[in-house]
């Protein structure tokens, strides 16, 4: 597992060919301005990983604006498939944990569904 932040992402080639996940860090939307044009080029990170197939989950900062449920909304609406962005606040992060046994889905057997 890679905890990555920044413009990491721009090593996506090498992450991808080592098959390892990532857990991102809560800036999503990553921007730079080119050098010669002086334009802001703007880079929605997730989006990046899951174009190449790499296991994501996201992390938050806060219970507001970086919260894990607005981090997979924004997912979402940067065309991020849906049942994806739950998994990479869910299933996927406990998975990368190697907790996804007892943690991360709604299941019989699992600690969230375990009866009191």
């Amino acid at each position: 597992m890679l905890v990555l932040d920044g413009d990491t992402w721009k090593a996506i080639d090498l992450i991808a060919e080592a098959g390892v996940p990532v857990v991102l860090g809560p800036t999503l939307l990553y921007v730079e301005r080119d050098p010669i044009t002086g334009k802001e080029i703007e880079t929605f990170v997730p989006k990046v990983f899951a174009d190449k197939k790499v296991r994501f989950a996201l992390q938050s900062v806060n219970s507001t604006t970086q919260s894990l449920w607005y981090q997979a909304a924004t997912c979402v609406g940067y065309g991020i498939d849906r049942k994806q962005a739950l998994d990479s606040v869910t299933r996927t992060a406990a998975d990368i944990l190697h907790l996804g046994d007892r943690v991360g889905s709604l299941e019989n057997g699992k600690t969230a569904t375990s009866s009191c």
